[in-house]
């Protein structure tokens, strides 16, 4: 019997680390690649393997980049293949993201206690961990979406948009990210807006993957074992792991910090993006028969009305 291609295609900071941490330690899925939970193989120009074609177990690929990037789910295998797109509150998750990346690019000791939290990156570097360390690798990461003779250039604008967000407050952040786009149509590096939108990434899916292929996730909603169990037979099917599912564990590195008032008038503008963007999502997913069994719909409204 052939086994399953799982993908955890997005969104990042909506506790995509904590669920593919929680697949692979309860036995339930082993990565594509060993070790590494975001390999981005499809997003770089890789093409199918025989073992993505007709794989052997479940194999995970959590890169949560992929469900933007149409070129890269045009290269992911369409047979005997799930994607999982996890979703939070939006001004939850952007607040997460901009204290995740200010953190990256202030490249202090808050940068080098984040690395602590990223089991892949640890292995990589190994013994050779310093405050420019995760600054570095995140750029070599994106370097690789340009050509090659682009890197001083893309440096240079790396380095400034480093500069920016560690300047810039939550709420300057968001203002200039919208700005931003609404001059040159995309999000600058270190983008807190930029995986911000659920709609975008579950019509790119849909162009691939039959409705019945995608599982739309809060995480909230697994709170329970029952809700867990459910879950993973829905994925997985007979497969399914017939031991006691332990709760996901929190691996949120920038938690605790302090929320700003997201009910107030000055987010107004953001919030506008928001409501019509979930608006927009929740039709969307309707239409094409996407089920919504575990999406907390009540929290992704807080904060909107």
């Amino acid at each position: 019997m052939f086994g399953l291609n799982l993908f955890i295609a997005g969104i990042e900071k909506s506790g995509t680390t904590s669920l593919a941490d929680w697949f692979v330690t309860n036995g339930l899925a082993k990565y594509y690649i060993q070790g590494i939970k975001e390999p981005y193989s499809y997003a770089f120009g890789d093409t199918p393997t025989s073992n993505s074609l007709m794989p052997r177990g479940v194999l995970l690929d959590a890169s949560v980049g992929y469900a933007f990037n149409p070129h890269a789910i045009a290269r992911m295998p369409q047979h005997n293949t799930k994607v999982i797109l996890c979703f939070r509150n939006h001004f939850d998750r952007c607040l997460s993201a901009y204290n995740f990346y200010q953190t990256i690019a202030k490249r202090d000791e808050t940068s080098v206690a984040l690395l602590k939290t990223i089991p892949e990156l640890l292995d990589l570097l190994g013994d050779d961990i310093h405050a420019e360390s995760l600054f570095d690798v995140t750029f070599q990461i994106m370097k690789r979406y340009f050509p090659t003779k682009s890197e001083k250039i893309i440096r240079t604008y790396f380095e400034e948009q480093a500069g920016n967000i560690c300047r810039q407050s939550f709420l300057e952040r968001a203002h200039y990210e919208i700005g931003f786009f609404l001059r040159r149509r995309s999000f600058p590096f270190f983008s807190i807006l930029g995986s911000g939108f659920f709609t975008h990434p579950l019509k790119n899916l849909l162009t691939r993957y039959q409705a019945t292929d995608l599982h739309l996730l809060t995480l909230d909603q697994l709170g329970t074992e029952s809700a867990r169990t459910e879950f993973v037979k829905d994925i997985l099917g007979p497969r399914a792991h017939g031991a006691t599912l332990p709760p996901l564990p929190n691996l949120n590195a920038t938690a605790g910090q302090a929320k700003p008032d997201f009910h107030s008038s000055e987010w107004n503008f953001l919030r506008a993006y928001f409501r019509s963007d979930l608006i927009d999502f929740r039709a969307t997913a309707n239409d094409a028969g996407v089920s919504m069994k575990y999406v907390h719909q009540a929290r992704l409204d807080q904060y909107l009305m």
